[in-house]
């Protein structure tokens, strides 16, 4: 089993707030559209259990 550590989601946020995934709105397996990549990454970081779903919003 993988565990991330706080630390870990720390830096995957840093990351990707860097980068132009943070400017694109995704849709979440969860079926909610999410501002970003990094808001997606956030969410997994406080523990909820939600990937990209795909790209731009859900319809």
């Amino acid at each position: 089993m993988f565990i991330v550590t706080k630390d870990d989601c720390d830096d995957r946020v840093i990351q990707c707030s860097s980068t132009h995934k943070a400017l694109t709105p995704v849709c979440g397996t969860d079926r909610i559209t999410y501002s970003s990549y990094c808001e997606v990454i956030s969410k997994q970081c406080d523990g909820e259990v939600i990937h990209v779903n795909h790209l731009g919003p859900c319809i």
